[in-house]
């Protein structure tokens, strides 16, 4: 979570200026084509006109190549990303924090770089969020490293999260 596409130096969430809130995805294109990111991403949101810039729905691109492939998809807001400004502690995991489980992850990662870059952490921000299906949450739990209460907790916080996000 951070801001991009505006002009202000140092954007923070009370004085972002022109920027819009954003995510970046690091992404592996030998296990995932940005192509498929890019139609993602259009079956998500609504790319029509928005009510604010800090809550506008736009693809920002690193390069030619990327630009390309997101107007072939069809992306009809489409900018360079220019600089990416990391947001605010507070602002990262959100559904995470909400929970009393975010004091185990920061056992798990404890300091905020290595927390919010987690994968583990992401995963259970998603699961926070009611991102998953119970059937997909438990073939995860092994691999997130989380103690067997804290696994329990997240099944149970998966069962009782209303979805909060068009993941399927």
């Amino acid at each position: 979570m951070g801001y991009c596409g505006g002009t202000k130096p140092n954007p923070t969430y009370h004085a972002l200026g022109d920027h819009s809130e954003s995510i970046q995805i690091d992404f592996d294109p030998t296990r995932i084509a940005y192509a498929d990111l890019v139609r993602e991403a259009l079956s998500q949101g609504s790319f029509g006109p928005s009510y604010s810039r800090q809550y506008r729905s736009v693809i920002f691109y690193h390069d030619a190549t990327q630009k390309k492939t997101a107007e072939l998809a069809g992306c009809p807001n489409l900018e360079p990303v220019g600089t990416f400004t990391r947001a605010e502690d507070y602002h990262q995991k959100y559904y995470l924090q909400q929970s009393n489980l975010v004091k185990d992850f920061y056992k798990m990662f404890p300091n905020d770089a290595a927390f919010t870059d987690s994968t583990a952490v992401t995963r259970a921000n998603a699961i926070a969020g009611g991102c998953m299906p119970r059937q997909q949450i438990e073939a995860l739990l092994p691999t997130l490293g989380v103690s067997e209460s804290t696994g329990k907790a997240l099944l149970q916080l998966g069962a009782t999260a209303q979805p909060s996000c068009a993941a399927p």
